[in-house]
């Protein structure tokens, strides 16, 4: 299956799959491309608190993941190589709901608001084979972060067949949660829990500095390639199938590339204090919001710098 560096489903599969079941997928059209979105029951879901009888996670207290969580995000910290923090590999009945296969209409889900500041964490019943791994990214959040209700959490998920020499989403080398010239204040810096039952993601634990960049019209993501690619020894870091890993905004990542057919599912909740209104994110009718809605490239910068 092809699919776009969103993971959107090409356009012929897009508009089949929304021929297909009408009332539980639409196709929207952004700048040329068709973005298929689900649609979920808004009489359908459950309700996720944390449990605070859960075990206490003890990890490492030099992890800078860790030590940057509720601070401002700064562009400096980019020049600081680190890597995710391992959380361990989930067990045996989360790996087993984990990978359950979902129905079309709901295989591509991104950016999807499943928390709002002081609200529960609401998961259409659609999407109940995620629920056991979401209670366990829900009950570490609530340990970690102090700030736990202020926060938004997005969840994202793919489910898709991978062919050799394909990537799932056809992603550059980048960051979550890059606070460009959009955002004048900064918010705190993005944390994002990342799960997959195949193709990790492959993470680059080195320094990338970008202070000799102007924000508003560099490329970032071509400096990321630039800085990796002309560095044969470039550091690379993956995560065990199963492996919950955390993330932020300073850790450069790509998608793995298939070197055998696969079926791969994966998963990220990102927690924020911004508002993510991009297109193509999708909607969750369990809560009551209206926001407008802008296009993906608000930040397009005009500026590429070539790789070396």
């Amino acid at each position: 299956m092809q699919h776009d560096y969103k993971g959107f489903p090409g356009q012929h599969i897009a508009r089949s799959v929304a021929r297909e079941y009408p009332r539980q997928a639409e196709v929207i059209a952004h700048r040329g491309q068709d973005l298929l979105l689900p649609r979920f029951d808004a009489t359908d879901g459950r309700v996720l608190t944390p449990n605070r009888a859960a075990p206490a996670i003890r990890l490492p207290n030099d992890e800078l993941v860790l030590r940057d969580l509720n601070t401002p995000w700064d562009v400096a910290k980019h020049a600081e190589a680190r890597r995710p923090v391992s959380l361990g590999i989930v067990a045996t009945d989360v790996q087993e709901a984990f990978v359950r296969e979902l129905p079309p209409w709901c295989r591509h889900v991104l950016d999807m608001p499943i928390k709002f500041p002081g609200t529960g964490v609401r998961v259409p019943n659609a999407l109940a084979s995620f629920v056991p791994a979401l209670q366990q990214i829900l009950d570490i959040e609530a340990q970690l972060n102090p700030a736990y209700d202020a926060y938004y959490a997005y969840l994202s998920i793919h489910q898709a067949r991978i062919e050799p020499g394909e990537r799932m989403r056809e992603n550059p080398y980048h960051v979550d949660g890059f606070q460009g010239p959009r955002w004048p204040h900064k918010h705190p810096v993005n944390h994002s829990y990342l799960l997959a039952d195949a193709l990790p993601t492959v993470f680059y634990p080195r320094s990338f500095p970008l202070d000799h960049l102007d924000l508003g019209l560099d490329d970032i993501y071509a400096e990321f390639a630039r800085l990796i690619e002309g560095n044969p020894q470039t550091p690379t870091w993956r995560a065990a199938d199963f492996d919950l890993v955390l993330m932020d905004a300073y850790c450069v990542h790509r998608g793995d590339v298939a070197t055998v057919p696969v079926t791969r599912t994966w998963l990220r909740v990102s927690w924020e204090t911004r508002i993510f209104d991009r297109l193509g994110n999708a909607h969750n009718p369990l809560f009551r919001y209206d926001w407008p809605m802008v296009a993906r490239d608000t930040d397009t910068r005009i500026r590429p710098r070539p790789v070396a």
